[in-house]
């Protein structure tokens, strides 16, 4: 959970666990605010900001009829996923 700290002007990330949860509770003391984590987030911000420019560019068709439909975005990879699709097997053929 993000938890904001007033005093010191800043969020913090810490781990839910005075609900019980053992995922949780295994993070209690581990530092969560990583790169892999900052990644994630940075990842979401490219891939939302691409989205919502080509929502305002439908809009903008919407309202023009002189505007063209633009072309589908092309979204930012997931470093963690980049490799997967070598390992998913291929649906038998019917």
């Amino acid at each position: 959970m993000f938890v904001t700290d007033v005093m010191l002007d800043e969020v913090i990330i810490e781990p839910k666990y005075f609900f019980g949860n053992p995922h949780a509770r295994q993070l209690m003391d581990k530092e969560l605010v990583d790169e892999k984590l900052i990644e994630e987030f940075l990842w979401y911000r490219d891939h939302i900001s691409r989205l919502a420019t080509f929502a305002e560019r439908l809009h903008y068709v919407k309202i023009f009829p002189d505007y063209t439909f633009p072309d589908r975005p092309t979204l930012p990879p997931r470093g963690q996923f980049q490799n997967r699709a070598k390992l998913r097997r291929k649906k038998p053929a019917k």
